[in-house]
């Protein structure tokens, strides 16, 4: 090969890395959003009568705009003669609803896709939460045949609602019939029919053994009502009509109710009071602290019907998990107080911090933690471990334990290092108990960072005259806004600060120290940051202007973080101490050496200075 040709091949492959490099580029610039579920929020049960059509609906947000699948228990569903799912908006048409085909757990999968610059196609995938679909239907009684019952006048007398055949509806109403459902029997106060359908007489009168025999009809108030077994009656005339003491017959104690939902409490009292106007027996609903429960006491809480016989409360919590207490009362008598127990069950619950896993959007090189952490309500077995799903499959030992980490409970993941060419993604929790499941579903979204562009040296020793330069200039993410703010000498300046001139346009800032009066220019020297942030990140750039012929003003840091003013401080001290201790060296040393003493030295040689002195006096010299 000449070297013309290898320089061509050089030039290709330079040019090949260009275009790759350009293309990942364009790829992690553009907007990714994964998709996030906006219809359905919760999970739901829908009811469908047999033979007919129905829709379920699923919108989703995202960019690139989502695809939809739809799975049935667990199985991704294709458009047959019987369904139809729609991917471009999300419809699950249901064709023909048939029980034995369509019956089950439905739900809807979101997903946007995009090819990267490798060749691979990358994924995020959301799920709804699950809608169970059932048939609305209430079939015939199982039995026709009849029972006879025989009563006396002025006892207490029930039929039972028997042999109901599959009902399957959100609300179901009992009725009873003498003989055919055009012929329905009117309710007073005298008679009370209870959640399970039987027909409760407070007292028999004997007008009530109709030729015809008693049944009971169920209905949800859409579907036809169905008729169940007879009942024949025979009411024996009373030898006497004295009145009767109320006395405790049926409550539904220990109902359940679902947390947020309405419960209905029961109790019924037989008795015969012919001294007062509806002749049966009143009834008081106490809480377990005793006070008396109306409809007036908190109208969005109680509720409680004409013949006192039912207590509704409405939006369970787990507060209200308790006794409560029923009272038969007539104008002769007060029954003793009858506990009613109510019982609050629920799927597990999401925990307020901590609980159910949230959307992220996070730059890259972050760490993304989900939490999945729930719990059961009070006296309710514990959840079980939570499952976790990737882009809706399931994870397991095929998912890098370097990428995914989860902690030893289960109840946290994290996703390591993030990319935004390789981890926009959803990821879902189930959590289980002996009540039902719980779903958590939370979508990952990766940006870029914030990256300077253009900065200036973070350290600029100027003297006056000097143009300072403090222009940044920054990118992050297309879908992020960058906004730009200041701190000097920490103090912080929406606009900017003292003697800086700033264009908002180009972010152009600079100080042009010649246009300052001496006074001015002396206060300029400090720190400089510049703050860029956007919702998820923010990034300070400091630059440190100092004077080199006017004093620093602001709090001027040494590289060691102390502050020059300690540091001389310190110094003045030190030196003064040394000083001092010099002072003291000298004063003692001269203490201990004391004057020159002349007399001694001459005594010591022989010689008497004294008599000397007297003698001779001082000898007059004079100059030769």
């Amino acid at each position: 090969m000449t070297s013309g040709q290898l320089v061509r091949v050089a030039a290709c492959v330079a040019l090949l890395l260009f275009m790759l490099d350009l293309n990942l580029a364009q790829d992690t610039s553009q907007v990714r959003k994964p998709p996030v579920i906006l219809k359905p929020t919760k999970q739901q049960t829908e009811y469908i009568t047999n033979g007919n059509a129905y829709k379920l609906e699923c919108k989703a947000s995202g960019e690139p705009k989502p695809t939809y699948q739809w799975k049935k228990d667990g199985q991704i569903l294709s458009s047959n003669a019987e369904i139809t799912v729609v991917s471009k908006n999300g419809d699950l048409i249901i064709n023909k609803f048939l029980p034995s085909s369509h019956e089950g757990e439905y739900m809807c999968i979101a997903t946007n896709a995009y090819d990267g610059p490798d060749g691979l196609r990358r994924t995020a995938t959301s799920m709804a939460p699950p809608i169970r679909i059932l048939e609305l239907v209430a079939e015939a009684f199982t039995n026709d045949s009849t029972v006879a019952r025989v009563g006396v006048e002025f006892e207490y007398l029930k039929f039972e609602c028997r042999d109901q055949g599959k009902i399957q509806v959100p609300i179901l109403f009992y009725n009873w019939y003498s003989s055919s459902k055009s012929d329905q029997i009117k309710l007073d106060k005298r008679l009370y029919i209870d959640t399970d359908g039987s027909l409760h007489f407070t007292y028999l009168k004997t007008e009530d053994e109709v030729p015809k025999t008693y049944r009971c009809g169920a209905t949800n108030g859409k579907t036809a009502i169905a008729l169940g077994s007879a009942t024949s009656l025979k009411v024996n005339t009373a030898s006497s009509s004295g009145a009767s003491d109320p006395i405790f017959q049926y409550s539904n104690t220990g109902v359940q109710a679902k947390l947020f939902s309405a419960a209905i409490l029961e109790c019924f009292f037989s008795g015969y009071d012919p001294a007062s106007a509806d002749k049966v027996p009143t009834v008081k609903w106490f809480d377990d602290a005793g006070s008396e429960i109306t409809a007036k006491s908190n109208p969005t809480k109680y509720g409680v019907s004409d013949d006192g016989r039912r207590l509704t409360i409405n939006n369970v919590q787990e507060t209200d998990e308790k006794n409560y207490y029923c009272q038969g009362i007539t104008t002769s008598k007060k029954t003793e107080p009858e506990a009613v127990r109510l019982d609050v069950v629920s799927a597990p619950i999401f925990l307020k911090e901590n609980g159910a896993p949230i959307d992220l959007t996070l730059p890259e090189q972050s760490n993304a933690v989900f939490h999945c952490s729930t719990r059961s309500l009070t006296g309710e077995q514990k959840p079980d471990p939570p499952k976790w799903y990737i882009n809706g499959s399931p994870s397991g030992t095929h998912n890098s334990p370097d990428k995914y980490q989860w902690s030893a409970d289960k109840k946290t993941l994290t996703i390591m290092k993030l990319s935004k060419l390789q981890d926009i993604q959803c990821v879902q929790c189930k959590v289980s108990n002996n009540y039902g499941s719980t779903w958590g579903d939370a979508c990952l979204n990766v940006i870029l960072r914030i990256k300077v562009t253009n900065d200036p040296s973070l350290r600029q020793e100027i003297k006056k005259g000097d143009i300072v330069n403090l222009t940044v200039i920054a990118t992050t993410d297309p879908s992020e806004q960058l906004t730009y703010s200041w701190e000097f000498n920490n103090q912080t300046y929406d606009l900017r600060p003292p003697h800086v001139t700033y264009n908002k346009d180009t972010k152009e800032a600079f100080i042009n120290t010649s246009l300052l009066t001496q006074q001015e220019y002396e206060t300029i020297g400090g720190v400089y940051t510049r703050i860029i942030k956007h919702v998820h990140e923010t990034l300070p750039v400091e630059m440190e202007v100092v004077l080199k012929d006017g004093p620093i003003v602001g709090p001027v840091v040494s590289k060691g973080g102390v502050d020059m003013w300690i540091i001389g401080l310190i110094i003045g001290i030190l030196f003064l101490i040394i000083v001092i201790i010099i002072i003291i060296f000298v004063v003692c040393r001269k203490k201990q050496e004391g004057d020159y003493n002349v007399d001694k030295k001459e005594t010591g040689a022989g010689l008497d200075p004294e008599k000397e002195l007297k003698e001779k006096g001082f000898d007059d010299y004079s100059r030769p």
